[in-house]
C-alpha cells in the first residue's frame, strides 16, 4: 500500500486541500489489495477511485462500499492537463477524502 497524507498547514499552494489519503490500489484488481489498503478503503468516509473501469469496482460495489469515480472528467477533458485541472477543482472540495490510484 501506498498512502500519503497532505496535513492541514502542509498543503502546497494549488494542492489538493487540506488532508487527503492516496492508496494505491496496483491494477485495481481486489487480489493484488494489501490488507492496510482495504482497511482504509473500508473506513474511508468519502472513496475516490480514478476509474470504475476495472475489476476492483465491481468489487467493492458488491461488498455494499460507495465510492465515486473520475470517470466524467476523463470524458469531459480534451487534454491531459484540462483532466488534472478539473479533477484537481473537484477533489479540492472533498477534504478528508481517500483517493484510490
Amino acid at each position: 500500500m501506498c498512502q500519503r497524507v497532505v496535513r492541514p498547514g502542509k498543503a502546497r499552494p494549488g494542492g489538493i486541500g487540506e488532508s487527503m489519503k492516496i492508496i494505491g490500489i496496483g491494477i485495481g484488481a481486489r487480489e493484488n489489495l494489501s490488507l492496510g489498503a482495504w482497511e482504509q478503503i473500508q473506513s474511508a468516509e468519502q472513496l475516490v477511485l480514478q476509474t470504475g473501469s476495472i475489476p476492483l469496482a465491481d468489487w467493492l460495489r458488491e461488498q455494499g462500499i460507495r465510492f465515486e469515480t473520475l470517470d466524467a472528467f476523463y470524458e469531459q477533458a480534451e487534454d491531459f492537463e484540462e483532466l488534472l485541472a478539473l479533477a484537481l477543482a473537484h477533489l479540492r472540495q472533498m477534504p478528508g477524502a481517500t483517493l484510490c490510484l
